[in-house]
């Protein structure tokens, strides 16, 4: 066995056996009641924990469903562990009435849909949801840390915590008593009670878990205002620090990674795709494609975290709203559909195209929709009551669109692109080319617009006066996408010739090609410029600008399972049976790996994906 294999595959066993695993959220920027100290609190927390030893999850901000996500997350860490686990909630919660009993909720940050108690029970996180999950992992404990107790959960609502029976092998602390609530201290970075917790766990003496909150509970109390209490029910003392401490891969010591000769995925099972789209927020990644579903991918984990359902017939774009709160979508079924981000459910769904729906687009402020389709039409709509405003006909089919300001861009089959006024639905110009226009992107500066064409060539265009300022040589098939970076100072191009490319855009210059192994269909920047996403027959990929490398793989396979791989060190994280059609080769070995299940590895994935 190589040595640097054999090195890695005892730190994984060891990480594996005596992972003591922390889920920390924190909701401050809550749609009614925000809070100024819960996200400061969590990630505060969660950097003294991971120095105790704890394989730290840190969430901020999380919808209802967000939280549930976390909470499986979570629980499947411990279940590979068996280790400690350690579950803390910052934000409003409240107790509301089950039968003869009373039971605690972790409201979501979408609360505008929260009124009264039902709403409670329908569209808040239950904590005994928790606590179920937990039980089921068996594990040595849980510490289990409700800062919640704060005043106006919802309107009407009522503040503070109730007692829970039936715990587990848990200690549950609160911040507040039962039925109390904390008082706020604006002025400072941390609330008290995680001030003096903080505190309290920098302190190198081990002693038990028990002592720990005893002591903060009695501090905290000093103060005179706020009373937090704990229950426990543990079946064995537990210390910190922990005895048992986490093991971490350095981000750059590539020898503590083994060598891999190949990866390779199962070709004929990826699902094929459209288009991709980055989240404004950085957090999410859409992607469409043949399976007429829209997947909705965790940037930060890489998980699959939703899948949109409704098409009848292949999306061939998808968009992200300025806000991330809207997803759209355009199909081959002639429909455009509306989408909350949050909860994946469906808005709207615009009917006007009697032809193939080839492009969709949000205005800027997220007001408006446009579509251009294969009826050779543009059609602008108000997204809030689906009305069609106005409908732009000239030409042959639309093959692609863009929007910016008050203004669109239309390419059409006709070998002509067409820059339209939105507010007054008139033609401004035309820009005529010896091929078709299969893309087109505005530049920041909207009097430049770029354009993908079928005779391999990028165009570079001047609004005002219609010519064309350069022409980019280089693809060998035909650019079926294009986008500007933010900045303005770079462009990308996607090819069936299975290259991405990334050029200097004020010169032309080609500074780097991107391979994939099939056609790409649509390319995006993020919002920083600092990565490029690609997709196409062969999946997702997602590339760091400086490095030029590519930092993961995402795949939905036609099965439903899902995987995201770092290429580069075959960590991956997937769904139940996602990993098995990956294959791996090690350097020195002359087959494949036959349990891929030893480079299954969350963590590690979300590491890479957090560099820059």
């Amino acid at each position: 066995m190589n040595r640097h294999y054999y090195l890695f595959f005892l730190l994984f066993l060891f990480d594996t056996a005596y992972a003591n695993c922390a889920l920390l959220i924190g909701n401050s920027q809550y749609e009614n009641g925000r809070l100024t100290q819960s996200v400061n609190d969590a990630t505060d927390l969660a950097k003294a924990l991971k120095k105790l030893g704890f394989q730290i999850i840190l969430k901020t901000n999380l919808s209802n469903q967000e939280i549930n996500q976390a909470s499986i997350e979570f629980t499947d860490c411990l279940k590979k562990s068996r280790g400690i686990g350690l579950f803390y909630f910052s934000g409003h919660g409240t107790q509301v009435e089950s039968g003869w009993k009373k039971e605690n909720y972790l409201i979501p940050i979408n609360n505008n849909n929260i009124i009264d108690q039902t709403d409670v029970r329908q569209n808040a996180f239950a904590v005994n949801k928790l606590l179920a999950r937990l039980k089921d992992v068996k594990n040595e404990g849980n510490i289990i840390i409700l800062d919640a107790s704060r005043k106006n959960p919802y309107p009407g609502g009522r503040g503070g915590l109730a007692s829970i029976r039936n715990t587990g092998y848990s200690l549950i602390a609160y911040s507040a008593y039962k039925n109390k609530t904390i008082r706020k201290t604006n002025n400072q970075r941390n609330s008290l009670y995680v001030k003096l917790l903080l505190k309290e766990l920098k302190k190198t003496k081990r002693q038990r878990i028990k002592t720990t909150f005893d002591k903060v509970n009695k501090a905290v109390r000093a103060y005179g205002y706020q009373w937090p209490y704990r229950q426990i029910s543990l079946r064995k003392p537990l210390y910190l620090p922990l005895n048992k401490i986490q093991i971490s891969f350095p981000k750059k010591d590539k020898k503590s990674f083994p060598k891999i000769e190949k990866i390779q995925i199962d070709k004929t099972s990826i699902t094929k795709l459209s288009s991709v789209a980055f989240s404004p927020n950085g957090r999410y990644l859409l992607s469409g494609g043949k399976d007429r579903k829209l997947w909705l991918w965790n940037l930060k984990s890489g998980k699959l975290v939703k899948t949109f359902v409704g098409h009848s017939d292949i999306i061939s774009s998808v968009a992200f709203s300025s806000n991330s709160q809207y997803a759209i979508s355009g199909s081959r079924d002639r429909t455009v559909r509306i989408w909350n981000v949050s909860t994946g459910r469906l808005l709207d769904t615009y009917r006007g195209h009697n032809g193939f729906v080839s492009s969709v687009n949000f205005s800027s402020d997220g007001r408006y929709v446009l579509s251009g389709s294969y009826d050779k039409t543009l059609q602008f709509w108000d997204r809030r009551n689906a009305r069609l405003i106005r409908r732009f006909k000239r030409g042959n089919w639309v093959l692609s669109m863009d929007i910016s300001r008050s203004f669109a861009l239309s390419g059409h089959r006709d070998r002509t692109m067409r820059l339209w006024n939105l507010d007054t639905g008139k033609l401004q110009r035309s820009f005529r080319s010896s091929s078709y226009f299969m893309s087109v992107a505005f530049f920041p500066n909207p009097n430049r617009v770029v354009s993908g064409h079928t005779d391999n060539t990028l165009r570079v265009w001047n609004v005002n006066s219609g010519k064309m300022l350069r022409r980019f040589w280089g693809h060998s098939g035909s650019v079926f996408s294009v986008d500007v970076s933010p900045d303005g100072s770079k462009i990308v191009s996607g090819s069936r010739d299975n290259t991405v490319k990334l050029w200097n855009a004020y010169s032309g210059r080609l500074i780097h090609s991107f391979k994939h192994e099939d056609d790409v269909y649509s390319v995006k920047f993020t919002s920083d410029s600092s990565r490029i996403i690609s997709a196409g027959n062969d999946g997702i990929f997602l590339w760091n600008i400086k490095t030029k490398k590519n930092i993961a793989r995402l795949v939905v396979f036609k099965d439903q399972e899902w995987l995201t791989v770092i290429p580069d060190t075959g960590i991956f994280v997937a769904s139940s049976r996602g990993g098995d059609k990956l294959s791996i080769w090690l350097r020195g070995r002359g087959s494949k790996l036959n349990n891929n299940n030893k480079f299954n590895h969350p963590n590690l994935v979300q590491n890479k994906l957090s560099e820059k």
